[in-house]
């Protein structure tokens, strides 16, 4: 089951863009007797499809083509956690699979700033701790249940602080370091997935990226530098006692003095979120 979290924002309003990604995962030919497509939307002031009510905050199963309303949510914005966590559960208790997936369409602002920001609701954000709690509370979560992969359809989310928060969660994590373009990715990958029968998070990872990268090749309206990242999970304790020692060293350097050597490494240093 793929659970995708949809908050179309100005995205959507002025472009159309969550519109043409719901139409790209229903022309992937996923084979829908082994994925359920689940989409949550709200948070735009207009949609560019008939069949969704940009009044309310809704979910929805892909059925042959079409979007099959299962309920509303009666919350007031997108950038409540109660929303997200109301979309897994119900998602959750819609089907039974081995393999859970779920991806946040909209906007990124990594551990700072947040995900999302929903238009009706002057432009809210939802924060890393309250994604946590969204989904650390989830009945997918609380069953001993895990996601495969949470994904981020959302610029600089490849954040060490995002993978901390989500390692309990999930067994890997998909997202870029760097902007992602108005197009975001490429979900007629979807069909690949299920053509391919595995369903493990790196498998359907490998897919996403490696359709994500051959988009942007092609895409000739696009001149920019572009990532899409899997990180795995289990691992993530590491990373961060490697990161707990080089602060350490800088610290040092800095408190005896040396702050050109800080300077010096942080100009080398490879920087993001500065995309042409």
């Amino acid at each position: 089951a793929v659970m995708v979290y949809v908050v179309g924002s100005n995205l959507e309003s002025a472009n159309g863009l969550a519109t043409k990604d719901i139409e790209e995962m229903i022309d992937s030919d996923y084979d829908e007797d082994l994925m359920d497509i689940y989409l949550c939307t709200g948070g735009a002031s207009k949609w560019h499809t008939s069949e969704i009510d940009e009044d309310e905050i809704a979910v929805y199963k892909l059925e042959s083509g079409k979007l099959d309303k299962l309920d509303t949510i009666n919350t007031s914005t997108m950038a409540s956690p109660n929303t997200l966590q109301s979309f897994i559960n119900i998602a959750y208790e819609d089907t039974d699979c081995d393999c859970y997936d779920l991806v946040l369409w909209n906007h990124g602002g990594g551990a700072v700033v947040g995900f999302g920001a929903d238009e009706n609701a002057y432009y809210q954000a939802m924060t890393m701790p309250e994604i946590g709690t969204a989904i650390g509370g989830s009945n997918l979560i609380k069953s001993g249940r895990r996601f495969e992969f949470i994904g981020f359809d959302a610029c600089l989310m490849g954040m060490l602080e995002v993978a901390t928060t989500l390692d309990d969660y999930a067994n890997y994590l998909i997202a870029s370091e760097e902007l992602i373009p108005g197009m975001g990715w490429d979900y007629t990958c979807l069909g690949a997935i299920t053509d391919s029968g595995d369903f493990r998070g790196e498998n359907s990872a490998q897919i996403i990226i490696d359709a994500y990268a051959k988009f942007y090749k092609e895409e000739t309206r696009f001149h920019g530098d572009y990532s899409l990242a899997c990180m795995d999970l289990s691992k993530t304790g590491k990373v961060v006692e490697s990161f707990n020692l080089l602060s350490a060293d800088g610290i040092d350097e800095l408190t005896s003095g040396d702050y050109s050597v800080v300077a010096r490494a942080r100009a080398n240093t490879k920087a993001f979120g500065r995309m042409g």
